[in-house]
C-alpha cells in the first residue's frame, strides 16, 4: 500500500524504468495525478513528449515536445475532434519515452473497441518506452481483459508532511511567513484526508484571512473562511 507522496513517486519511477506501457492511476484529483507524474520524470519533463486526451477537449499537448509529436502524428487534423478510440490509435504512434494521459477511461472501457484498443497498445508502447496513463477515480476496477496488462497505482491522500509543505509555501508566497509562525498547528489536522484541490483552496482562504487581519481590524477574516463552504 502506498502511504505518501514519495512512495507514489517511487512507484511511478519504477514503472518508468521497467518501461511499463499501461498504467492506471486511481486518484481523487486528476490534476494532481498528472502533476505528480510529470514530477516523477526527475527534471526531464521539458524534454519528454507529454500529451493528454479527455472527452471534452480531445487531444492536447502538455508541453513543447508534446506539441511537436502531436503535430507529426495528426498533421492538419483538428485535435479537438479526436474521439476516444482515435486517441488510442494516436497513442500507438507515440515516439520514444512519450507519456500520454487518458482521462476517465472507466466511462468508456465497457466498449469492446476501447478495451481492444487499450490492450493493443501494450507491446507497441513498450517497444519505444512510451506509456499511456489512465487517469481514473478511486475504486475503479479494470475490465477483466486488462487486469494482467495494466499496472494500477493509487495516489495517496496528502500526508501530514505534504500538508505542512503546502501551508508553508502558500504563506511564503503571500509574504506572510512570520504570520504562519504565530498560528496554532491545530488547523493542519483539519485537512488530513482531503484531496489536493479543496485542501489548497482552504489554506488560501486561511492565508487571505491572515493578510486581512494584518492590514485591517479583521473584518475580512469571516468572509475568507466562509468561502470554504462554496
Amino acid at each position: 500500500m502506498i502511504r505518501n507522496t514519495e512512495e507514489f513517486l517511487a512507484a511511478l519511477r519504477a514503472a518508468r524504468r521497467a518501461s511499463t506501457p499501461l498504467v492506471s492511476i486511481r486518484t481523487a484529483d486528476p490534476a494532481s495525478a498528472i502533476a505528480l507524474t510529470t514530477r516523477s520524470l526527475n527534471g526531464n519533463a521539458d524534454a519528454t513528449s507529454l500529451l493528454s486526451w479527455d472527452i471534452m477537449t480531445g487531444l492536447s499537448a502538455v508541453n513543447g515536445p508534446g506539441k511537436k509529436m502531436l503535430d507529426s502524428i495528426i498533421g492538419e487534423r483538428n485535435p479537438e475532434t479526436v474521439g476516444p478510440a482515435d486517441a488510442l490509435s494516436v497513442a500507438a504512434k507515440l515516439g520514444d519515452d512519450a507519456v500520454m494521459f487518458y482521462a476517465n477511461p472507466q466511462r468508456l472501457w465497457q466498449d469492446p473497441v476501447i478495451v481492444q484498443g487499450l490492450w493493443n497498445l501494450r507491446d507497441t508502447l513498450k517497444a519505444v518506452g512510451a506509456v499511456l496513463v489512465l487517469v481514473t477515480p478511486p475504486g475503479s476496477v479494470l475490465p477483466q481483459e486488462l487486469t494482467q496488462d495494466v499496472l494500477v497505482i493509487d495516489e495517496p491522500l496528502p500526508s501530514d508532511d505534504d500538508l505542512r509543505a503546502i501551508v508553508r509555501t502558500t504563506f511564503e508566497n503571500a509574504k506572510l511567513a512570520a504570520r504562519l509562525r504565530t498560528m496554532r498547528a491545530a488547523p493542519l489536522t483539519r485537512c488530513l484526508g482531503w484531496r489536493r484541490f479543496p485542501r489548497n483552496r482552504w489554506w488560501r482562504c486561511r492565508c487571505q484571512s491572515a493578510a486581512s487581519t494584518t492590514t485591517s481590524s479583521g473584518s475580512g477574516s469571516a468572509r475568507s473562511l466562509n468561502r470554504r463552504r462554496d
